[in-house]
């Protein structure tokens, strides 16, 4: 995946995550957190863990969410072909430059 897809799919992401929640803040100060519970990939507002977003129903099928689309949805199956797709998720979102300390 290049550098240009990875930022789109986090921007994606974001987007999704800012209108389920009707988040009012800048999209840069949004920081996103991925995790995993039973077989669902589970995206996080990073600031308040109990906003969460399921992109992922079971991560054995690769059942990603219908409402992702273009490079969020790409880069969400990109990460289930990886050994631990949240840590690709939480070191990607890093080093993208999406994760302002």
């Amino acid at each position: 995946m290049e550098q240009r897809e990875i930022i789109g799919g986090f921007t994606e992401l974001k987007k999704i995550f800012i209108a389920t929640y009707n988040i009012e803040r800048d999209s840069i100060s949004v920081r996103l957190y991925f995790s995993k519970a039973e077989q669902e990939l589970i995206m996080h507002d990073y600031d308040d863990h109990t906003k969460m977003y399921v992109v992922c129903h079971k991560m054995n099928e690769k059942s990603i969410r219908k409402a992702l689309f273009g490079h969020a949805r790409t880069l969400v199956l990109e990460s289930l072909n990886h050994r631990s797709p949240v840590e690709f998720l939480n070191t990607k979102f890093q080093l993208s430059g999406s994760f302002l300390f």
